[in-house]
Order: structure tokens, then sequence, then C-alpha cells
């Protein structure tokens, strides 16, 4: 799960709002709420390649870094503001959270959303392992991992009222799964920073793979959805 769901903020989107979709990416969701809510969007993204795919889109998407702030928005433009899947990776959340509030229209709504990395849940034989394992992994790499625990926090600190906390947990049960090649990148950082020996990844990587031939992989991750009003 890229992107927030459309049906988890569809009620956020009054038709013909102003909506700033903040890291918007490929623009999915942008593109869904334009043709769904006739909605005027804007986005910005730092990937410059992220922007050329959805300005070829016919969206207006911007070229910006978040940790920079939101200035050349002005003051109460927008009706909604949107941000998904990036805080954790920002030097500076909290700013960026005040920029939203600042730049949507008293009475708009906001929307947060990023992962715990804490509350991935996967099947192995070997707890301890896979405790070290992947608690090495939230720790060392990615940015805060624990971004999606920390949302309400951001919120209530920019000055949000009437704020609900919608937890969203995606399971993944088969190689195709974004989740399951998640768990192997896991296992690779976490040999490459010393946590676990070679031996003990391709030990904990081989059990993931019998388990997928034999149908039995389960792996599981929490995500966190904050939505708020100025």
């Amino acid at each position: 799960m890229r992107r927030i769901d459309y049906k988890l903020i569809e009620d956020l989107v009054p038709d013909e709002a102003t909506v700033l979709d903040l890291a918007c990416g490929d623009g999915e969701l942008l593109a869904e709420l334009v043709r769904e809510k006739r909605v005027r969007g804007s986005g910005v993204d730092i990937s410059r390649e992220a922007v050329e795919a959805c300005v070829a889109k016919g969206l207006s998407v911007f070229h910006g870094d978040l940790d920079e702030g939101l200035a050349d928005f002005g003051d109460a433009s927008h009706d909604v503001v949107i941000l998904s899947l990036s805080l954790q990776q920002l030097r500076r959340p909290r700013m960026i959270v005040r920029e939203m509030v600042r730049v949507v229209k008293h009475g708009g709504r906001v929307a947060l959303m990023d992962w715990d990395f804490e509350t991935v849940a996967v099947t192995h034989p070997d707890r301890e392992l896979t405790r070290r394992l992947l608690h090495w992994r939230c720790d060392h790499h990615s940015g805060d991992n624990w971004s999606g625990r920390r949302l309400l926090g951001y919120a209530l600190a920019a000055g949000l009222r009437d704020l609900t906390v919608i937890p969203v947990t995606i399971v993944a049960r088969d190689e195709a799964a974004a989740l399951t090649g998640s768990m192997f990148r896991a296992a690779e950082v976490v040999r490459d920073g010393g946590a676990i020996t070679p031996a003990e990844h391709d030990a904990w990587v081989g059990e993931l793979k019998r388990q997928l031939t034999e149908g039995q992989f389960m792996a599981s991750i929490t995500y966190f959805i904050v939505r708020g009003r100025r």
C-alpha cells in the first residue's frame, strides 16, 4: 500500500474542493480525486521523474523538497491537504505538519499516513533471530520507523482538532506482495549492517522461501491514518 486509499479519505473531500497532495508520487490518488470528486488538485513530489509522469497525465504537480516547507502555497489556500508515507523520511516532520495546517483553510481537513515498522509480524520458527532482525531494521534503516505512532502527536502540536486515528493492517501471503519483498530486503540490510551473520541471513530467508512454496507464509504491517480539522 503506497498511498492513502481513496475510500479512507473520500468523506473528507467535498466535490470540487481544492486539494494539495504532498509527496504525491505517481499521482494515482490525485487522479482518482480529480476523476471522482472533480477536485481542483495539485501535488508536490521530490522526484523529478514522478513529477514528469504526473504532468504527462495532465495533473498539476510541482517539484519540491518538503523539508524546505511550503512557501509556494498561500495561507488558507486549500480545502484538503494530504501527506502519506513520507513523514518518516523528513528531517523536520513537525514543521511540515504545521505548514499543512497553515495552507489548509479554516474548517478544512488534513490527512496524514505513515507505517509503524515495529508492528511487523512475520511467521518464522526462530523468534530470537526474527526479533533481532526486525528490531535492528526498525531502529537503523530508512528513517523514523515509529512515524506512524507519532502522527497523532504531530497533529495535536500543529493545532488540528476533531482528530481521528485509523489503523490499517496490510497482510501479505504470496511472493508478489510488496511487504514480502520488504522482508527479504530487511534481511539483506540487517546482514550488511552486521547485526546478523550471513549464515543467519540465509537460514531466515530460506525458511520464508519454504513457507512461500508451501503456502504457509504470512506477514503484516500496520499503517496509521490521522485525520483532523483546522
